[in-house]
């Protein structure tokens, strides 16, 4: 779908007055308590005669609406939502944007959203949070998966956000990214030339980039980089990292990386290349490995603080969660597929093993 994809977000309010019954079919007073008390979630209270304004949530999305990985985790969100009694339409809006990659457009969408006095914005990682937090910073705030939160200012602290922004990270410490090469390593113990796959453009990144470079370097290993940014650049970036002959690549997690997981998989699997990032789904897809946080259960965290919010908590007063575990997930066909012997070791520590 091009262009914008967009959901009505809004009921009309007012419409004429019920004429009065008879006085004998007025009901109680009791009766009357008790009736407003089973509205709920229906809030604010409408007036009589009018129809009940439903909270609306925005969702900024930088990618598009038809990416499969994305899609997933939305759908994780959703459900969790109506696990805690939110259903689009009966007690709550949303109003989908999706910028297919335009961040300019993304920009536009987030002011149109405070326009139009939205009740709360859902961002999934670090960019659609800093166009959201530029458009409004007085309308509520959630990350589903977020990085390096407070050097990027978006938040005072972990503890106590402070501002209008609270929700989840996907790292604790950008040194957990380190540990990535450790795992390459013990599968490829004669690496010495890797390449890394970075999103220049991705706010929040660079601090890993450093982590990872120094594990590398304390691993006997130069890394290459290839930086990109939009879209157009993978092709070229694919070229670079051939062009250098790396023996094995990194992939950094961003917006961008997610939404490509399909082609850069298949680049790696194109030239035998070991490979691991951030994102489980790329295994299943036929990567190598990966070392992170399950992003799709972030995403169904998230409700919880939309939950929260929406029942009247202020955004300062909900701690961001960070991750407390991470997932190493094994691909044994790829292995073999590109003549790797997985150590039983790890095997052992693995969290799945995809046969």
């Amino acid at each position: 779908m091009a262009g914008t994809s967009i959901r009505a977000s809004s009921n009309p309010a007012g419409g004429e007055r019920a004429a009065d019954p008879p006085p004998a079919m007025w009901p109680s007073r009791r009766t009357i308590v008790i009736s407003l008390a089973t509205l709920g979630l229906q809030a604010p209270r409408p007036g009589l005669g009018q129809t009940p304004v439903l909270p609306r949530v925005g969702r900024l999305n930088i990618g598009a609406e038809t990416e499969p990985t994305p899609a997933g985790f939305r759908k994780a969100f959703v459900d969790a939502l109506r696990e805690l009694g939110w259903i689009e339409g009966k007690n709550v809006l949303f109003d989908w944007r999706f910028a297919n990659g335009d961040r300019e457009l993304l920009q536009r969408m987030a002011r149109d959203m405070v326009g139009a006095k939205i009740d709360l914005i859902v961002c999934g990682n670090n960019i659609e949070t800093e166009v959201a937090k530029a458009a409004s910073a007085s309308i509520p705030i959630v990350m589903q998966a977020g990085a390096n939160l407070i050097e990027l200012g978006l938040i005072a602290s972990y503890a106590h956000p402070g501002g209008n922004i609270t929700g989840l990270s996907w790292d604790q410490s950008p040194e957990f990214a380190a540990k990535s090469i450790e795992r390459l390593k013990e599968v490829l113990p004669g690496l010495v030339r890797l390449g890394g796959l970075y999103d220049a453009g991705f706010p929040g990144l660079e601090p890993n980039r450093r982590a990872i470079e120094g594990g590398a370097r304390g691993l006997g290993i130069t890394m290459h980089h290839a930086d990109i940014r939009v879209d157009a650049d993978l092709e070229p970036a694919f070229a670079d990292l051939a062009a250098h002959d790396v023996q094995a690549v990194y992939v950094y997690g961003s917006s961008l990386t997610a939404r490509h997981l399909p082609r850069i998989v298949r680049f790696c699997a194109s030239r035998r290349l070991p490979d691991i990032y951030i994102f489980k789904e790329a295994v299943a897809l036929g990567a190598l490995m990966s070392y992170g946080v399950d992003i799709k259960a972030l995403f169904r965290r998230s409700a919880f603080y939309v939950d929260k919010i929406l029942r009247g908590a202020r955004p300062a007063d909900l701690p961001v969660e960070l991750p407390t575990k991470y997932e190493l997930v094994l691909n044994l066909g790829t292995a073999k597929a590109r003549g790797l012997t997985i150590p039983q070791s790890m095997l052992l520590r693995a969290d799945e093993v995809i046969e």
